[in-house]
């Protein structure tokens, strides 16, 4: 009787371990993903502010002629 029940915690142990390993390849494809988007958003961020920077670099001397 002694030896099915720990032969029963051991399964459930190995049981829950399964479980948890499951549970942390999911969380870690999750944040893989979100990572991918951030990344994309980031990239997309700094190439509008490269181009808008670039685009007043250029124009900055138009500016001063629609002022005047």
């Amino acid at each position: 009787m002694r030896n099915d029940l720990i032969v029963i915690a051991v399964i459930m142990c190995v049981f829950f371990a399964f479980i948890i390993y499951y549970d942390h390849k999911l969380v870690k494809k999750s944040f893989e993903a979100t990572k991918s988007r951030i990344n994309k958003i980031y990239d997309g961020a700094k190439a509008f502010l490269f181009v808008h920077f670039l685009d007043n670099t250029f124009n900055d001397h138009d500016d001063v002629d629609q002022i005047n």
